[in-house]
């Protein structure tokens, strides 16, 4: 039994049970504490040291409530301080003001105990796209970057912090190239056949999608799709492929939306255009239809990485293909018989990356400020809305 790929929602008491029974000990992944960090400086530095050495390695759990002997769980203890949510932020403050660059996507999760155990909290640090991390609470000579390996926390020294300023950057170039391919491959050898004509594409993929040990149980995506209606609203044939779980929608031209489940966890939807026949040899496209699919697939993909554990950081991509010579409509103040003014200069539009950091992101803000870009691409100022 390990916490490593269990979802955070759902740990309850008896997988801090197993735990112990199974003698789990700590690792790069894992790490127990009886109690929660104290009010000291040094109880501070510790704490900040403890999240910034998961968060600059490959992310895990520390798990507060737990007895540990020589890295062996002996007691689930239980922590007794009231008020669990105020101690929670007090953490949350000390870590936001405590190390730099920021760490996004911690996430501290209460777990009641019984027999007046208490309580104990489960905090999940996901590995960074940020790093390395540095304590900025003085620490003594030059330790203030951490990292782990299988004896658990160590202060860096030179040639670790050099690598992994490299090994960041390095992360971000793996995850773009894995963008880019697919949208080569969407344009030229897609695993079902797809309508003609222009289409919309949005990526989701995680962090841990570069870790190769990152595979996910398919038949609880399939699953969890099918609780949030992904099928019904994507496509309505649901089958197993080589990359992972395809949803998408069948017609004799071809699939005018796909919904791609990869099984290390990122998340690919090609949709069609509805096109709105004009007088023009060319044709145009609603700026409304755009925002409802690109909220649904943010929204609705969230829910799904949620579901089955799979934690921020999350970069999106916003694409079109096969839109030169396109207008832009905004179905509210354009009429569908009125040419527009301006056309899309370009065959393809590939929009600037975002990064969500935590659930709890303004998707809204992230829609708004991709459809004016697509808006300002057809030759329009200002904001589409």
């Amino acid at each position: 039994m390990n916490l490593r790929g269990k979802n955070l929602f759902e740990i309850c008491e008896g997988d801090l049970q197993s735990l112990k029974e199974d003698k789990v000990p700590e690792s790069r992944y894992i790490e127990y504490k009886s109690q929660l960090p104290g009010r000291t400086d040094a109880d501070k530095k510790e704490f900040l040291a403890d999240i910034s050495s998961f968060a600059n390695a490959d992310g895990g759990d520390i798990i507060y409530g737990i007895m540990a002997k020589d890295g062996i769980p002996v007691e689930i203890c239980g922590l007794q301080e009231e008020n669990p949510e105020e101690q929670i932020q007090f953490l949350e403050n000390l870590l936001r003001n405590g190390v730099e660059p920021h760490i996004p996507g911690v996430i501290p999760q209460k777990i009641d105990l019984s027999e007046e155990k208490g309580w104990a909290l489960v905090v999940r640090i996901p590995k960074s796209w940020r790093g390395p991390h540095m304590v900025i609470l003085q620490l003594r000579g030059h330790e203030r970057f951490f990292g782990r390996d299988s004896s658990g926390r160590h202060a860096f020294d030179y040639h670790e912090i050099r690598d992994s300023f490299s090994q960041f950057g390095k992360n971000l170039e793996r995850i773009q190239g894995f963008y880019l391919s697919r949208i080569e491959k969407i344009k030229g050898d897609y695993p079902l056949p797809l309508i003609e004509g222009p289409k919309a594409v949005f990526h989701l993929i995680p962090l841990s999608f570069l870790d190769p040990l990152s595979a996910i149980d398919l038949k609880k995506v399939k699953s969890t799709m099918e609780s949030l209606g992904l099928p019904q609203r994507f496509g309505n044939s649901v089958r197993y492929n080589f990359d992972g779980i395809i949803a998408f929608e069948p017609y004799i031209k071809g699939s005018c939306s796909a919904y791609q489940f990869f099984r290390r966890g990122a998340a690919e939807l090609v949709r069609g255009f509805p096109i709105t026949d004009t007088k023009s040899a060319k044709s145009v496209i609603s700026i409304d239809y755009l925002e409802e699919s690109m909220s649904n697939f943010l929204k609705k993909t969230l829910e799904l990485f949620k579901g089955i554990s799979v934690m921020p950081p999350f970069f999106f991509w916003h694409s079109l293909l096969e839109v030169k010579g396109f207008g832009v409509v905004n179905d509210d103040s354009h009429p569908a018989f009125q040419l527009p003014d301006h056309r899309i200069d370009r065959n393809d539009l590939l929009l600037p990356e975002w990064v969500i950091e935590d659930f709890k992101d303004p998707i809204d803000k992230i829609v708004r400020e991709t459809l004016d870009m697509v808006w300002n691409s057809a030759g329009y100022p200002g904001e589409w809305s």
